[in-house]
């Protein structure tokens, strides 16, 4: 009997699960999907790391990450919450950050941008690295 009542328990807590998931709508599904997959956080440009000096792709990595010496490094950071803070070097050996937003697109990986004061509208990233990205920002 007991084991009876644990096995529905277990039947019925695996049906409320399925229910749920297959309640949300297929694009809300899809988004969840998409957005999981993107690369939150703090990233630096690693322009020792660029395959091609002259490519849209670029190579980044996480903040905390040892770069070597340099006279700064571009950025950016990607928040859950849809902010994004595009991240540069400023006069004073120091760094400036441009904040805007994000909002996900029909296609994977790729995000709207919208950032006063500069043209960039487009952010896209390649892979599922959690240390290194390769990212194409314009």
């Amino acid at each position: 009997m007991r084991f009876t009542l644990s096995f529905f328990l277990f039947i019925l807590l695996l049906g409320s699960i399925a229910f749920d998931y297959k309640s949300q709508p297929k694009g809300h599904r899809v988004v969840n999907e998409m957005i999981k997959d993107l690369p939150f956080g703090i990233w630096f440009h690693s322009h020792e790391e660029d395959q091609n000096q002259n490519s849209d792709w670029k190579t980044y990595r996480k903040s905390g990450y040892n770069f070597p010496p340099s006279r700064g490094r571009n950025g950016f950071m990607l928040y859950k919450d849809h902010k994004f803070g595009l991240i540069k070097p400023s006069a004073n050996d120091g760094r400036d950050t441009l904040w805007g937003t994000w909002e996900i697109t029909t296609l994977k990986g790729y995000l709207r941008l919208s950032i006063p004061e500069t043209q960039l509208s487009t952010f896209v990233c390649e892979g599922k690295g959690t240390n290194v990205q390769k990212i194409k920002i314009w």
